[in-house]
């Protein structure tokens, strides 16, 4: 497996490619794959391509997940065919919010 650096304005870090030049999981298993088919106790709110999920380290008080269905491996895998995707989700943690009480002010 190659390193090479991947950069953008905002984000440094090397990352490492498989052989089909793929960005590579730092894990062998996947914990959001792994809470979808195994742990769905967690899932908060099941959307069809995505879910959310309350953070177990949040960052604030009301810190929660979406995460898509299909594995990711890495933000920038997202391609320009999954922007309905990005859509879909911001609208699941819209309306997840929203059925707590919070509005969008």
């Amino acid at each position: 497996m190659e390193e090479r650096k991947f950069s953008k304005k905002t984000h440094k870090k090397f990352l490492k490619y498989d052989s089909e030049n793929e960005i590579c999981s730092l894990k062998e298993e996947c914990v959001f794959c792994n809470i979808y088919h195994n742990d769905k106790e967690k899932i908060a709110q099941e959307h069809p391509n995505c879910f959310v999920m309350k953070d177990w380290s949040p960052g604030g008080w009301e810190h929660w997940l979406v995460i898509p269905k299909r594995h990711i491996r890495h933000i920038y895998q997202f391609k320009k065919e999954d922007y309905g995707l990005l859509l879909e989700m911001k609208q699941a943690g819209i309306d997840y919010m929203t059925s707590k009480g919070y509005t969008l002010d």
